[in-house]
């Protein structure tokens, strides 16, 4: 493994060589010449300092910067202003521990083996992350970076694994104000020590269930007199109106907090005067559902709501602001472009290609449902009833089946190569894991992982 360095001249003759022909698209043109431009950085350029910003189930489009009517996060919009904004983002799995794994591993639910079987999977077959793994923040540690991970997140502990690679890991439940001060003293540190640049990976909760935001904002979407929260990870058709109102007008009152702390940790960047040093990356594991598809919550199926999230690459005076990318993109694309970015060369394990060319196709799963989606189309399955569904690409929420039997043979072909995978090491993604304790248990069945 090397040093961090800066593409040079080879690299960039070799990019031309490569993207060269396809430049004669027009709808690829600005997208790859983001890409050469970004890299046309001379060797004496200092690899940047990397912040991983991820919200745990938040939908892309309940962002104002997606189009969303309310304007529920002014501080993220401009982070997208000031760098760019992915707009067909798409996530592996629509539960946390297949989908950070992807990104860890820069590999398909399929390959890692950490998949969701079933509506409480984890919570009864605790995740173990092995040690023989290779996660992202080992390799930018192993080229010199300093890591940190700060995490509110039961499932991504410590005890379980998750902390290989990291010099400082702090879990911390709760509001995410405090996690939020803890991973921005940490970076000050880190700043003063000015030897080496940082890996830091904040994963706030702020935005999931049980939806109680603070005080400040919980009366910004109020719904009718009368009307209550309702929440459950399953089937909840005979939701009155008035209660998904409020439901919903909670969740967007809690993007505005988190919308504060990401704020905050920008902030932090400035006080420390390492903005215009560092590569700000926003995402998020997956969304929530609102009855667009007969449920609420998440971990269920892997229609648009759960698997379209948001993504900014921001990286001021070396990447182009304002750009928005609108091509095909997924998750295990993101760990291999954030080392190219560094200069870093990415393990044999990484699946990955670069965020900055478009995906043939992106699988996403979860229990007896897969999807594939391709530039013509998204096929949606579901094993355990047989059906099979197509919709448009721009149909966000895949909303209007289309009935077109060419396009889901050709669709259904791609997708028949991914059911043909099996996890490399099945079951082993929860062997060797300590049992949950009972506060853990009290804590996700607050979360709405486990049933009353």
């Amino acid at each position: 493994m090397r040093q961090p360095r800066r593409p040079g001249r080879p690299l960039l003759l070799l990019l031309g060589l490569i993207v060269g022909p396809l430049l004669s698209c027009p709808e690829l043109r600005d997208d790859f010449a983001l890409l050469r431009d970004d890299f046309a950085l001379d060797d004496a350029s200092p690899p940047p300092n990397v912040m991983l910003i991820l919200v745990d189930t938040l939908r892309q489009d309940h962002l104002s910067l997606y189009g969303y009517a309310r304007n529920t996060s002014p501080r993220i919009d401009a982070l997208g202003a000031s760098g760019v904004v992915f707009e067909n983002h798409l996530s592996h799995a629509s539960q946390t521990v297949p989908s950070i794994v992807s990104i860890m591993l820069s590999q398909l639910p399929a390959e890692h083996g950490f998949v969701h079987r079933r509506a409480t999977w984890f919570s009864v077959h605790p995740p173990h992350y092995r040690p023989d793994l290779i996660f992202v923040p080992e390799v930018f540690r192993a080229a010199g970076y300093r890591t940190g991970a700060f995490i509110a997140n039961p499932w991504l502990k410590a005890r379980r694994g998750f902390d290989q690679g990291f010099d400082e890991f702090v879990y911390e439940e709760g509001d995410g104000s405090v996690l939020v001060e803890k991973a921005s003293g940490w970076i000050a540190r880190q700043v003063e020590q000015d030897k080496a640049p940082f890996f830091a990976y904040i994963h706030l909760m702020d935005v999931h269930n049980p939806y109680e935001p603070p005080d400040e904002y919980r009366d910004l979407y109020p719904g009718p007199p009368g009307s209550k929260l309702v929440y459950t990870n399953g089937s909840a058709e005979d939701t009155r109106g008035d209660d998904l109102q409020h439901t919903i007008g909670l969740y967007d009152a809690q993007i505005h907090h988190v919308d504060r702390l990401v704020g905050a940790l920008l902030d932090s960047l400035e006080a420390a005067n390492v903005m215009e040093k560092t590569l700000v990356v926003f995402t998020s594991d997956h969304g929530d559902e609102f009855l667009e598809h007969g449920g609420m919550g998440h971990g269920t199926h892997v229609y648009g709501e759960l698997v379209r999230v948001p993504l900014i690459l921001a990286l001021p005076g070396r990447i182009a602001a304002g750009r928005r990318v609108s091509h095909l993109t997924q998750h295990i694309d993101l760990a291999p472009t954030l080392l190219t970015i560094a200069g870093i060369d990415r393990p044999e394990t990484f699946r990955g290609d670069s965020l900055f060319t478009a995906a043939d196709a992106v699988y996403s799963e979860n229990g007896s449902w897969r999807a594939v989606t391709t530039a013509q189309g998204k096929l949606v399955l579901d094993i355990a009833h047989g059906t099979r569904e197509v919709f448009a690409v721009d149909d966000g929420l895949d909303q209007i089946p289309l009935y077109d039997s060419d396009l889901e043979t050709r669709l259904w072909l791609q997708l028949d190569t991914y059911l043909e995978r099996r996890p490399h090491r099945a079951g082993d993604s929860t062997s060797s894991s300590p049992d949950w304790s009972q506060e853990e248990l009290e804590h996700l069945r607050a979360l709405g992982y486990l049933e009353e």
